[in-house]
């Protein structure tokens, strides 16, 4: 079963950076992206589905879930680089 982002736990350390700073990183780090992959995760961190996503761009499900998880990765790169780690 796949979980939203909502439902995930966070780890980071609030006491290193507050809630908006990391909003902030965090848009900014997602415009970051390439277009292709941006377009992908912003709306999955909006809670769509891969299927809800991938009928949105009239796309196979196969290249929007390449192109999510890879956005993921490369977000989740650039956020180890600004200091912000997520663990599950």
């Amino acid at each position: 079963m796949q979980r939203k982002i909502a439902e995930r736990r966070s780890t980071y350390n609030k006491e290193k950076i507050d809630d908006e700073e990391c909003k902030n990183i965090l848009g900014q780090s997602v415009d970051s992206l390439l277009n292709s992959r941006r377009k992908v995760v912003k709306l999955y961190l909006l809670n769509m589905t891969l299927e809800e996503i991938s009928e949105f761009f009239n796309w196979s499900p196969h290249k929007t879930r390449n192109l999510l998880y890879r956005g993921l990765n490369d977000l989740k790169k650039i956020l180890q680089e600004k200091g912000i780690e997520y663990e599950d």
